[in-house]
């Protein structure tokens, strides 16, 4: 809502950013939820175990940090820079950074490079998150959940090369941003939607890490389970924002 309302130019109130601003932590990181509130909503007792989802998560300080780049407050742009600190030092080996929410490293690696300033000082990061994101990429444009093409990580994929290189005009780039769009365009369904997979993971509240689920279920609720994309809304927006960056760069 607060990117959408910078987008658009809507004013935001002081205790809209303010409560924002609660899910922020010291160390720079963003967590999901941060007081007891979550607890009485899912009728947990309130001495439950919720350090999973209290803890800060990469998947989560990754969006809050290509949010809080809109601002021009000092307030908030001194948080961005403690984020994108600590988004910086959580960078893995391969280039990629890892998602709790989301079944694919896919969705906070691409943020990553929609948030991190484009400075030198972080250029040799950034190329090493673009080089993971091309090196999941497919022969014919998609980009996997799982073992299944995905029409939202392939839009996500997309989004983080389109924008890395209206910047740094790598030409070697556009051959797999290019085959990435056609891939889109020929897997629209005849509704206008795109084909959804199950790409939201939702782990016991104590869980820090969810590669040590061993089983997760395919319900649309509960806990330890992926969670499939009503109506495939949330992919279709996603591809369809994806394109309309497309047009802005390359028409």
């Amino acid at each position: 809502l607060i990117k959408a309302s910078n987008i658009f130019k809507i004013p935001i109130s002081e205790n809209r950013i303010k409560n924002w601003l609660e899910f922020s932590k010291p160390d720079g990181g963003w967590s999901t939820y941060y007081n007891n509130g979550i607890k009485i909503s899912m009728r947990f007792p309130l001495d439950a175990d919720f350090k999973g989802w209290f803890s800060p998560q990469l998947c989560v300080s990754t969006v809050a940090a290509w949010v809080a780049k809109d601002f021009k407050d000092s307030e908030i742009e001194a948080i961005f820079e403690k984020t994108i600190e600590y988004i910086l030092s959580n960078q893995n080996n391969d280039g990629s950074w890892n998602s709790y929410w989301w079944t694919e490293n896919i969705y906070p690696t691409a943020f990553a490079i929609l948030s991190i300033p484009k400075q030198e000082k972080n250029t040799n990061i950034i190329k090493k998150a673009v080089s993971y994101i091309l090196m999941k990429q497919n022969e014919n444009g998609s980009w996997n959940n799982g073992k299944i093409e995905s029409c939202f990580y392939t839009a996500l994929a997309l989004k983080s090369l389109i924008d890395f290189n209206a910047y740094y005009k790598d030409d070697q780039i556009q051959p797999f941003i290019n085959v990435g769009i056609d891939w889109l365009l020929k897997n629209q369904m005849s509704d206008g939607s795109w084909e959804v997979s199950r790409i939201l993971q939702i782990p016991f509240p104590d869980i820090l890490i969810p590669k040590e689920i061993n089983e997760w279920r395919n319900t649309s609720f509960g806990l330890n389970c992926l969670v499939d994309d009503h109506n495939r809304i949330f992919t279709t927006a996603t591809v369809f924002n994806c394109l309309s960056l497309y047009g802005k760069y390359y028409r």
